[in-house]
């Protein structure tokens, strides 16, 4: 099992946050701390790479991959503890790619936790000017969720300077979407704090920016996203 501190970024995200329908869960998480699966946080920490593609599209298609991608994880970071913590120290030896990885599987697993979503619901959001990587979108029914996702590797992880740029990136979408969307989704943003020596245990701070209007109804995306997903499973080729 993986274990991770979840924190507020701050007191005024904290307020935002305790809007969300999921505000009881979010602070029962807060209060406990995040407890996943070795098997599950590897698996999420490749919806990165999800594509519409055989062999690519399922959770159960990114599992079977996760071998092939340990020996690289394994090079750069240890779950020996039973947290994440980097085997480097200096940011010059980390590896982007990698530390974003690691950003995904903390997120998804956290977001799933929060609003009681499957593998069947998440889905990477396509890249266009106004998205990137580090979406993921699913849907809870009721309202449209998308997640950010941040990560970075620090000395402490009790010192939140250390990651106040990735906030900023956030705050930043949040500001544009706000301003040149019509938005009507949650979007969670977590930026995930990976300590580089064994005795910390890796933080989640959660933020609450604004999500893009995904032009679908909640209901619909949910019922369409789990018909796709088992369809995949399920089809002969």
């Amino acid at each position: 099992m993986i274990k991770f501190k979840v924190e507020y970024y701050d007191s005024d995200h904290e307020k935002s946050l305790s809007k969300l329908s999921c505000a009881a869960e979010l602070d029962k998480v807060v209060k406990n701390g995040l407890i996943v699966p070795e098997q599950e946080f590897l698996v999420y920490s490749l919806f990165r790479e999800q594509k519409r593609q055989t062999g690519w599209r399922t959770y159960r298609e990114l599992a079977e991959k996760v071998p092939s991608r340990l020996g690289t994880f394994n090079d750069y970071f240890s779950l020996e503890a039973g947290s994440v913590t980097s085997r480097f120290s200096s940011t010059d030896d980390t590896d982007k790619t990698m530390t974003e990885t690691v950003g995904v599987g903390a997120s998804l697993s956290l977001a799933s936790r929060m609003y009681g979503l499957t593998e069947a619901d998440w889905e990477k959001i396509p890249v266009t000017t106004n998205k990137d990587l580090d979406f993921q979108v699913a849907s809870t029914g009721h309202e449209i969720v998308e997640v950010e996702s941040k990560g970075a590797v620090v000395a402490s992880v009790a010192e939140k300077s250390k990651v106040s740029g990735r906030a900023v990136d956030i705050r930043r979408k949040k500001e544009e979407q706000r301003n040149n969307h019509h938005n009507k989704n949650t979007l969670i943003g977590v930026i995930t704090s990976i300590p580089s020596h064994k005795g910390d245990i890796a933080v989640c701070r959660i933020l609450d920016p604004d999500g893009d209007d995904v032009g679908i109804s909640p209901r619909k995306y949910k019922l369409l996203a789990r018909l796709l997903y088992y369809y995949l499973i399920f089809r002969p080729f």
